[in-house]
This record gives C-alpha cells, structure tokens and sequence, in this order.
C-alpha cells in the first residue's frame, strides 16, 4: 500500500502540474494579453479625453481671437478713413498756403 500511496501522490502532482500547465499555456498567454489590451485601451480613453478638452479649449480661445481679430480690422478701417480723410486736408491745406505764399 506504502507504493499505491506513493503512485497516487505522484499521480496527483503530475495532474496538479498538467493543470498549471495548461493555465501557464495559451490561456494564460491570452488572459495576460487581454488585461494588456485593456490597459492600453484605458490610456488610449483617457488620452481621447484629455485630446477633447484640449480642442474644445482651443476651439473656444480661436472663437474669441477671432473676434479680437474682427475688431482690430474695424478700428483699422475705420482709422484708415480718419487717416485718409486727414492726409486730404493737410494736402489741401498745403495747397492752400502755397498758393497764398504764391508758388
């Protein structure tokens, strides 16, 4: 019986080996691989996010510098009517004195 004790103990070490085995294989190969995939599939989430509220920030930051840019093309314009207008009278005013002066 001492050899039917030893032979079942081995048998059971031998199965208890085959199933860390077939754990160790393809299966666990394929656990570790999904557990990979889902962490990279969480950076790559949160990246997306942190990417989302980067371009709803930028998109908001080029709403307002577009309107600053609409704005300063208003005053540019409308300094450029003041300047046009201004640079008329000093021509004629110019014109003016010289003919006075008479040249």
């Amino acid at each position: 019986m001492d050899t039917l004790d030893k032979a079942c103990a081995r048998l059971e070490a031998a199965v208890d080996r085959l199933g860390q085995v077939s754990e160790a294989g393809p299966r666990a190969r394929l656990r570790a691989r999904i557990a990979a995939l889902e962490r990279e599939l969480a950076a790559l989430a949160d990246e997306r996010a942190a990417l989302r509220e980067e371009f709803a920030r930028l998109s908001t930051e080029r709403d307002r510098l577009s309107l600053v840019v609409s704005d300063t093309q208003e005053r540019y314009a409308a300094a450029k009517v003041v300047s046009d207008a201004v640079a008329h009278r000093l021509t004629q005013a110019i014109a003016d004195v010289r003919s006075l002066i008479g040249r």
